[in-house]
C-alpha cells in the first residue's frame, strides 16, 4: 500500500481529539507508512496541549501552530509540510470508518489524482456500530468541472488526493475561510476524478462546526466559483458563464429568503438576470456582487489579512 500523510486542521476541538488520535492510528494500518500532521489554527482551548502530548508519544505526529487564519490556509500549510505523495485531509471532529482508507486508495488506483466519497452524520454509538463500508463502484469523471460547479461538490474528510496535483492548482483558495470548496473545483479544472456514494467517514454534531454557519458556507461557495474564473482565465467560456450563473442564483435566492429582497428592486435580482444573458461575460466587480447578500445579518469570516467582498 502507498505512504499517506494524514493532514488534520484543528480549532478548539479538545472534546474530539482523544478519539481522533485512536482513529488515526487504526486508519494508518491501511497504509505502508503514515504520518500525522496537525495544524492548530490558533485554538484557545486545550487542543494544542493535547496535540503536543500525542506528538510526544507518537513519533509519526507533527504539530504546526499558527495564528487563527482559517482552515483553508491551515490545510495548505499542512499539505506543504507533508512528506508522502498521498494526502488524507481530515476535520478534527470527524472519524474514519474501518476500511475507508483502503477504499479511497482503490479510487486513486484508477489513475486519478482526486477521489471523493461521502460521510454520514452520526453519534458515537452509531459510529461504533458500523461494520465497514458499502463497497460501491467508483465513477470516473473525465470532465468533472461542470458538475462540480452545478452540484456544489465539496469535501474534506471524505476525500483523498495526490499532493503534487493539489499543489499544482494552488491548493485551497486562501482568500476564503472554508477549505473544502475551492480545491475540489481547482483540481476538477485540470484533472479527472473518481467519485463514490459510499460513506467512509462519520460527521458528529459539533457546536463549533463551520457548516452550521450557512451564510459562511454559501458565501465561500460563491467565492470559490468567482475566484476559479479569475485564477483560471483559460477556462472555456461556457464554464465561466456557469460559475457566474451559479453564484448569482445562490446570491439572489439567499437575499430573497433571508434578507427580504424584492423582485425587480434588489441588486442581487438584476445581477442574477445579467447572469442569464447569453453573450456577455461579467467583470470581476460584478461577480463579487454575488458575495454581498451573505453579509446582511450574517457573520462572514475571512482569513487573516483578507478583505471579504
Amino acid at each position: 500500500m502507498p505512504d499517506i500523510s494524514f493532514v488534520v486542521t484543528v480549532f478548539n476541538k479538545e472534546d474530539y481529539l482523544p478519539r481522533l488520535f485512536d482513529n488515526l492510528i487504526r486508519a494508518a494500518r491501511e497504509a505502508d507508512n503514515a504520518e500525522f500532521i496537525f495544524v492548530d489554527d490558533g485554538s484557545i482551548d486545550t487542543s494544542r496541549t493535547l496535540l503536543g502530548t500525542f506528538a510526544a508519544r507518537e513519533s509519526r505526529a507533527v504539530v504546526i501552530a499558527q495564528a487563527n487564519s482559517g482552515p483553508a490556509i491551515a490545510l495548505n500549510r499542512g499539505v506543504r509540510a507533508a512528506r508522502y505523495p498521498i494526502v488524507k485531509p481530515m476535520d478534527a471532529d470527524d472519524l474514519l470508518i474501518e476500511g475507508g482508507i483502503t477504499y479511497l486508495l482503490k479510487g486513486l488506483a484508477l489513475g486519478v489524482p482526486l477521489v471523493t466519497a461521502a460521510k454520514d452524520p452520526s453519534d458515537l454509538a452509531g459510529f461504533e456500530a458500523r461494520r465497514g463500508i458499502v463497497d460501491a463502484d467508483y465513477a470516473v469523471e473525465r470532465d468533472p468541472l461542470p458538475r462540480a460547479i452545478a452540484e456544489n461538490w465539496c469535501g474534506c474528510t471524505d476525500v483523498m488526493f495526490k499532493r503534487e496535483e493539489f499543489l499544482s492548482v494552488g491548493g485551497c483558495d486562501e482568500r476564503l475561510f472554508v477549505q473544502d470548496n475551492s480545491f475540489i473545483r481547482r483540481m476538477c479544472a485540470r484533472y479527472p476524478i473518481a467519485r463514490s456514494p459510499s460513506a467512509i467517514g462519520i460527521e458528529f454534531a459539533s457546536e463549533g462546526r463551520i457548516s452550521l454557519n450557512r451564510a459562511q458556507i454559501q458565501h465561500d461557495l460563491n467565492g470559490a466559483n468567482i475566484d476559479l474564473v479569475i485564477d483560471f482565465p483559460d477556462l472555456p467560456r461556457a464554464i465561466k458563464k456557469l460559475a457566474f450563473r451559479r453564484a448569482a442564483q445562490t446570491a439572489w435566492k439567499w437575499d430573497r429568503r433571508h434578507n427580504g429582497a424584492a423582485f425587480g428592486r434588489a441588486r442581487s435580482f438584476w445581477v442574477c438576470m445579467f447572469a442569464y444573458l447569453p453573450l456577455l461575460l461579467p467583470s470581476e466587480s460584478l461577480m463579487r456582487e454575488t458575495l454581498k447578500p451573505f453579509h446582511v445579518g450574517g457573520t462572514i469570516r475571512a482569513p487573516t489579512g483578507v478583505h471579504v467582498g
